[in-house]
């Protein structure tokens, strides 16, 4: 197994020998694959072909360029990848109920009312998932707007892949960036996948949790085992849009908020139990996507606790279907490229800045994919920041639940020394740009 799975499935579901099961690992807190590697009859490699981390694999970059690059009028950026539209708005209808501004939710459904795909690939809530979420098709709207929400665990492709390969149709799948990739790497091998995936719209991503997160809050603010429900975007009155809430439900109904900024920011801004795949990929705006759909972290949007969403256009067929901005059912406004980079600025800041301090080198033990990095002058604070975050990700790896309040002590004790280095930055940062001025005056 790739030391670099991030338990995705599509290895599972593309196997011709049915060889590889997806099975949760309560030890590593997500789904992995069992089975087969080694003594496979027919070694076909299609498995690693599919791979988003096998470093030999074409990249974002490649498989990005093949799809967009030819499109006329689409226009490039390092960072954002191929683009046609950069939009900002909301459904008013989907608002409510969504992450963010429900405009993905209108989209599948418009797909689907208008007959040009015969369903969607979505998470939904699960009961029986060991995370309580799961792939799954929805061929109605009433599916649709079920999985509508976010969902921050490593839910599995591999079942709801397989039906897509049973069943002829049209799909569109809703995926992380890196599922994304994986999905585009194996519909190059499948021509049945290649067929009946009509589009991929992806979610941008910074990071995904292993279950271990969740029994830590669970554990540590409500001392109870894993809840029954989870929803992970409580939009919560008189607060913005930003700061919105977790809220847990058990059997009991008894009730557990937790909000972004008391309980929730910490554990993941610093990265605990964060996927080890996560510290090596570099796509942050879901370049192998159709469009790509993210929250307005912008400050004209984010104190709108209804919330907005940003959408990313690169194939054409999606920019048909959005309405004229004058008659909408939806209220959208276009923004320029600059606002959709600030709008994500704390993941690329992750994914392109700190990546470059455990980038692939002759040094590295382990195998993994190139990455594209800032051509910024790399800073000590950088180096520090990401060589922390790397240090907790790995301590909190398995969990932290037996011994919770030492595994805390130790965290925020390894965390202090980039904590004063990121303030000394900070009170830095105007001294030279003093500096700077003056030297541009003389």
């Amino acid at each position: 197994m790739n030391h670099l799975c991030l338990g995705c499935g599509i290895c599972a579901a593309i196997c011709p020998q049915e060889r590889i099961r997806m099975v949760f690992s309560a030890r590593d807190g997500y789904f992995i694959p069992t089975a087969g590697f080694e003594d496979c009859e027919i070694a076909c490699g299609l498995c690693e072909r599919v791979c988003p981390f096998v470093p030999e694999n074409p990249g974002p970059v490649d498989i990005a360029g093949q799809l967009f690059a030819k499109i006329p009028s689409i226009q490039k950026d390092d960072v954002l990848g191929y683009y046609l539209q950069t939009l900002a708005g909301y459904s008013t209808e989907h608002r409510p109920k969504s992450a963010s501004g429900g405009l993905l939710t209108w989209i599948l459904e418009t797909l689907l009312r208008r007959g040009e795909i015969d369903g969607a690939v979505c998470v939904g809530p699960d009961p029986k998932s060991p995370l309580l979420f799961d792939f799954r098709i929805c061929r109605s709207v009433e599916d649709i707007r079920a999985c509508s929400g976010s969902c921050y665990q490593p839910v599995e492709l591999s079942r709801a892949l397989r039906q897509v390969l049973a069943q002829d149709g049209r799909y569109a799948v809703v995926a992380l960036p890196c599922v994304a990739r994986g999905l585009r790497l194996a519909m190059r091998s499948n021509d049945q996948l290649q067929a009946r995936i009509h589009m991929i719209f992806g979610l941008v991503c910074g990071q995904m949790k292993s279950r271990h997160f969740i029994e830590y809050l669970v554990h540590k603010y409500a001392a109870r085992d894993y809840p029954s429900r989870i929803c992970f975007r409580h939009k919560r009155s008189n607060h913005p849009a930003s700061d919105y809430a977790y809220r847990f439900v058990w059997e009991n109904r008894r009730i557990l908020d937790l909000g972004w900024t008391e309980d929730i920011a910490r554990p993941w801004g610093e990265r605990w139990f964060t996927l080890e795949a996560c510290d090596y990929c570099d796509d942050v705006f879901a370049e192998c996507a159709d469009a790509a759909f993210m929250d307005a972290w912008l400050p004209q949007y984010a104190a709108d606790l209804r919330g907005h969403s940003l959408l990313l256009v690169r194939n054409p067929l999606v920019g048909k279907i959005l309405p004229r901005m004058q008659d909408a059912p939806l209220t959208l406004e276009p923004i320029d490229r600059w606002a959709m980079l600030a709008s994500q600025s704390g993941l690329i800041h992750q994914k392109r800045i700190l990546t470059a301090y455990h980038g692939a080198s002759p040094h590295h033990p382990k195998r993994i994919p190139g990455i594209r990095t800032s051509r910024r002058k790399r800073r000590p604070d950088h180096k520090l920041e990401a060589w922390t975050k790397a240090r907790i990700r790995v301590l909190t790896r398995f969990g932290i639940l037996e011994h919770s309040r030492a595994g805390e002590r130790r965290i925020k004790l390894l965390s202090i020394p980039w904590s004063m280095a990121r303030l000394l930055a900070g009170l830095a940062r105007p001294i030279r740009r003093r500096i700077r001025n003056q030297i541009s005056r003389d």
